[in-house]
């Protein structure tokens, strides 16, 4: 759990590669601020959706 995701990588690289290694170890990602959580497929696409839209 993290209060924004901007808190838990340094940058947009950082961030995939943190949340990837924590998928892989079975742990999910929960943002308080931006109300996301990746335990199920709709929190991962929104996860997706707000990575890209801060990548454009």
């Amino acid at each position: 759990m993290v209060w924004r995701l901007d808190r838990l990588g340094r940058s947009l690289k950082d961030l995939i590669e943190m949340v990837e290694t924590l998928s892989n170890r079975g742990i999910e990602l929960q943002s308080l601020t931006e109300a996301i959580a990746t335990d199920s497929s709709s929190g991962k696409l929104i996860f997706h959706a707000h990575i890209e839209n801060d990548w454009i």
